[in-house]
């Protein structure tokens, strides 16, 4: 379903919401929370009182490109952080430690490279899994390696026990 869903736009034009068959659309949350939401509630705010715009399309435009550059740059220190930690952890957690997954999708299926569900950390992952390994199926690893600095993690799968997948480092 992920796959199916595009991203969000911020715009100072109406625009459909195909997903729920709107023909116009605004989200404005707690303006506690984002400035984008705060300009929007005293947009719709003097609109619905009968008063001027506090601001023209263009001066929102301006708010808005600086909301976004902000926005993704939080965004991109939040996933290393992210990925620091993810491989932080692993390297704590003792060498025979058995972790489960669920195969979702092939990178590349010829070269059995998959995206695996990691249950305990609730994170997806891409693994290198073993010949007759098929979508859909739970499948059990191990760490063999990993490296916080470089946000790497290489898991094997395992069958009874011992390693028999190649692995992969994986790019978090």
């Amino acid at each position: 379903m992920r796959s199916c869903m595009t991203a969000s736009t911020t715009s100072t034009q109406p625009a459909r919401h195909s997903s729920l068959g709107l023909e116009a659309y605004v989200q404005v949350t707690s303006p506690i929370r984002r400035y984008a939401d705060l300009l929007a509630h005293y947009q719709l705010k003097a609109y619905l009182h009968g008063r001027p715009l506090p601001f023209t399309a263009d001066e929102l435009n301006q708010h808005i490109q600086r909301c976004l550059a902000s926005g993704r740059e939080v965004g991109r220190v939040v996933r290393e952080t992210e990925r620091y930690f993810v491989a932080e952890y692993f390297r704590q957690q003792p060498r025979d430690s058995l972790w489960s997954g669920l195969l979702l999708k092939w990178i590349n299926e010829e070269n059995r490279l998959g995206v695996v569900l990691l249950d305990a950390i609730a994170r997806e992952m891409l693994v290198k899994v073993n010949a007759g390994t098929t979508v859909g199926s739970n499948i059990l690893l191990r760490c063999a390696s990993a490296d916080p600095g470089n946000m790497f993690v290489k898991l094997n799968e395992v069958a009874a026990g011992s390693v028999v997948g190649g692995g992969i480092q994986s790019r978090l």
